[in-house]
């Protein structure tokens, strides 16, 4: 079955969902901040899904979230397989060569050895590309997880009635088999991170007629007839250190993958001497008693490496 998945995703090309991204190969240290233009494109995915969502109910003269929602999800994640193809915000960002981004081939990557039985989902989805917010080596993968999974865990937990924990346990499932340890060994708490923290962009998505959510993007005008957006969205509210591979370091379940990996990344950062240390204040960041977003939530679901956090 494992086999067969991965056989799939290889065939649907560049349209397939990057799998990975090497956060040490290519110079990251020259990448320019690519949060403005990311903020950008975010916000105007929200303006036209609000703009086709009153168009599309503009004889009716009511805010219908349904019709919102579904506006939302085609902007920001595509169609139904916006996790597996890859998300409509990712695709956008791959595609804008205005965004200062490193794009590295898998032949040149610290996954340059790794072995043809793991293969097969990097050469469907390839790599994901590399971008700077701020401080955090992001990959572009990591904006499909956003967008897409954490819509996923929004609607078990809004629509479904499951709990916080319930879809964090979710996300586990996924990240342990065919969507990320089953097909290549890598599991990574980078990736929960981007779920969890999509969980909470979903969540302040929409305030309609008798919520009170703190500060929605969205929200239904005074006369109740059409949507406005209230907020831009920042991604600075969502992307932290625990998005950057370099702090929140992944599991590689196969011991010889771990060895592998952690020697090609070593020689990366002996032909590098410039490559970007990450800073201690983005180490202190990850530790969840430091980081509130995170404080609360059991040890074991976590989207934070338990060999970097706790003894």
């Amino acid at each position: 079955m494992t086999r067969l998945f991965a056989l799939w995703i290889a065939l649907l090309g560049p349209t397939a969902s990057a799998s990975e991204v090497d956060s040490y190969t290519g110079h990251p240290e020259t990448l320019r901040d690519a949060t403005p233009a990311v903020d950008a494109m975010m916000n105007r995915a929200l303006a036209t899904a609000a703009r086709r969502a009153n168009r599309r109910d503009r004889h009716k003269g009511v805010c219908d979230e349904d019709v919102l929602y579904r506006k939302l999800v085609r902007q920001l994640v595509g169609g139904p397989g916006g996790f597996i193809v890859a998300s409509r915000v990712e695709r956008r960002v791959r595609r804008d060569h205005a965004i200062d981004q490193v794009r590295t081939r898998l032949k040149d990557s610290i996954y340059h050895d790794y072995g043809v039985n793991k293969l097969p989902t990097m050469i469907g989805g390839g790599l994901a590309s590399l971008l700077a917010f701020d401080d955090h080596l992001v990959g572009t993968d990591k904006l499909g997880h956003f967008v897409a999974v954490g819509w996923e865990y929004f609607v078990r937990v809004e629509r479904r009635g499951a709990t916080r924990d319930e879809a964090l346990e979710l996300g586990m499932a996924q990240e342990r088999g065919l969507f990320g340890a089953a097909t290549t060994g890598i599991l990574s708490y980078a990736d929960l991170s981007a779920n969890y923290n999509g969980l909470l962009f979903w969540q302040r998505m929409v305030a309609s007629d008798g919520e009170r959510r703190d500060a929605p993007f969205l929200a239904c005008s005074a006369d109740g007839a059409r949507w406005e957006v209230r907020e831009r969205i920042q991604m600075a509210d969502y992307v932290d250190a625990t998005w950057d591979e370099r702090v929140n370091p992944s599991d590689y379940l196969e011991p010889d993958l771990a060895k592998r990996a952690n020697a090609n990344v070593r020689d990366v950062l002996i032909d590098n001497p410039r490559y970007p240390t990450p800073k201690r204040t983005l180490l202190e960041d990850v530790h969840p008693a430091t980081n509130a977003k995170y404080m609360d939530l059991p040890r074991a679901l976590a989207p934070i490496s338990p060999s970097l956090v706790y003894p």
